[in-house]
């Protein structure tokens, strides 16, 4: 028992000089978005019937180009001045790039302007596309997606263009709100 007394103490005092020399701060967390995960709903093929993406700002959207003519359509309603970032990346990265649906991702405004489109400039697979832009009009905004080279996502333009597969599965990631993480260049 002799030899615990000492160590106790020993071990006491190095706490107590640890706590006079160092102090201790509490911080608040980075904020951190969560993904809504969503299913797409058929029919969203055209402009007309978009899939609604409502009660978060942050959407996950799990779906897939069914067949030569299919064109997704879905929608998210913001205010004006919000940040609107979409990406779109096959579901199978790892697979060569010719085995990978090659998608095309537009944005039209309330209005029904095409206002941006994109073509493999995305994270995450080797055709992804993603693009961002800041909200100019309130309302209902539609997301386009296709496969490469229907640029007017009308279900024609896009058949066996030689890069990547015409039909396939993809996830399309969208920020319709909340903070923004990207820069954004409306002119472009």
């Amino acid at each position: 028992m002799k030899h615990l007394l000492p160590t106790r103490l020993k071990l006491r005092s190095r706490v107590n000089q640890f706590r006079r020399h160092h102090r201790f701060h509490i911080e608040a967390l980075e904020s951190r978005c969560v993904l809504a995960a969503v299913v797409e709903a058929e029919p969203n093929n055209s402009f007309s019937s978009p899939q609604l993406l409502s009660g978060d700002t942050v959407f996950e959207v799990s779906a897939s180009i069914g067949s030569l003519r299919d064109v997704d359509f879905y929608s998210v309603s913001v205010n004006a001045g919000t940040l609107i970032s979409v990406n779109a990346r096959a579901l199978n990265p790892f697979a060569s790039s010719s085995n990978q649906l090659d998608p095309i991702v537009g944005l039209y405004s309330p209005s029904g302007v095409l206002v941006d489109t994109d073509d493999d400039n995305g994270l995450g697979s080797s055709w992804a596309c993603g693009l961002s832009f800041i909200a100019t009009e309130t309302g209902l905004w539609r997301i386009a997606l296709s496969d490469y080279n229907d640029f007017n996502f009308d279900g024609v333009g896009g058949d066996f263009d030689g890069f990547g597969t015409d039909i396939g599965v993809y996830v399309l990631d969208v920020l319709a709100g909340g903070t923004g993480f990207v820069s954004v260049d409306n002119d472009t």
